[in-house]
């Protein structure tokens, strides 16, 4: 019997400016040690700060690393709608709206829990964030 559990984290998202799509993304990204730990403790005491609730941008262009505990000049928000699409699987929908992170040029992706633990990071091509750009997307865990 194989009882093993992994973790696979997908993250989609399409870049609307001024109404119009102009990038359609969709890659993997990597669950960190953090992650991993949030689960560990979510499962033991159900702690309600280790609860994944927000999305972050950051700066930061660094490879991703099982280590890592921080986005570069982040801006952080909550996630929104939360869905299980399969019996392994939880999705949380979220939007970057015109007037949020206006100014950053958007280089890594995170989710985080309440406590602001990352979970889960990407890092992707450059994103230039102003007021004529709009981002709705998912970011979907499978174990």
């Amino acid at each position: 019997m194989n009882d093993n559990i992994s973790i696979k984290g997908t993250v989609e998202f399409k870049v609307y400016q001024d109404g119009r799509l102009i990038d359609d993304f969709k890659d993997n990204n990597l669950i960190l040690n953090l992650g991993k730990e949030t689960i560990c403790q979510l499962i033991a005491s159900g702690n309600v700060n280790k609860v994944v609730t927000k999305i972050g941008f950051g700066e930061s262009n660094a490879a991703t690393s099982a280590g890592d505990s921080s986005l570069v000049n982040g801006f952080v928000k909550f996630l929104g709608n939360v869905s299980y699409p399969a019996i392994n699987q939880v999705k949380w929908e979220w939007t970057l709206e015109n007037t949020e992170a206006n100014g950053k040029t958007i280089r890594e992706m995170a989710l985080m829990s309440a406590n602001n633990t990352l979970f889960a990071r990407r890092v992707i091509t450059d994103r230039i964030k102003d007021n004529t750009i709009y981002i709705y997307g998912t970011w979907t865990l499978t174990f």
